[in-house]
C-alpha cells in the first residue's frame, strides 16, 4: 500500500513534467501534421482528466474506502498508458485523459 501511494505521486509529477519536455519531438517526428492547438489539448487533457478523476475519487473514496480504488486505480493508468503509445492522435487524447482521471482520483485518495 505504502508503495503504491509513493507511485501515485510519481506518477503526477512525471506525467505533468516529462510530457512537456518531449513536445518538440511529438511535433516532429510522432505527429508532424498537427496544429498547435491540437498539441497543447495533448498536452493540458491530462490536467482536465485529474480535475475529473478529483471530483469522482472523491464519490469513490467514501463508497468504497481507500484500498479498492487504489488498487483499481493503477490498472486504469496502465490501460492509459499503453493508448499513449500508438502514434494515433485520438489514441494519444483518450490515453492521457484516462491517465488524468488517474492522477486525480489517487491524489484524492492518497494519504499524505
Amino acid at each position: 500500500m505504502i508503495f503504491n501511494t509513493t507511485l501515485g505521486f510519481m506518477n503526477f509529477g512525471y506525467s505533468l513534467s516529462i510530457f512537456n519536455s518531449v513536445l518538440a519531438y511529438f511535433s516532429s517526428t510522432v505527429f508532424p501534421d498537427i496544429s498547435d492547438a491540437q498539441m497543447s489539448l495533448i498536452a493540458s487533457i491530462t490536467t482536465i482528466g485529474a480535475a475529473f478523476g478529483a471530483i469522482v475519487g472523491g464519490m469513490i473514496t467514501a463508497k468504497f474506502g481507500r484500498r479498492v480504488p487504489l488498487i483499481i486505480g493503477d490498472f486504469i493508468f496502465m490501460i492509459g498508458a499503453a493508448l499513449t503509445l500508438v502514434d494515433v492522435y485520438g489514441s494519444m487524447i483518450a490515453g492521457r485523459f484516462i491517465m488524468g482521471v488517474f492522477i486525480g482520483a489517487n491524489t484524492h485518495n492518497e494519504p499524505t
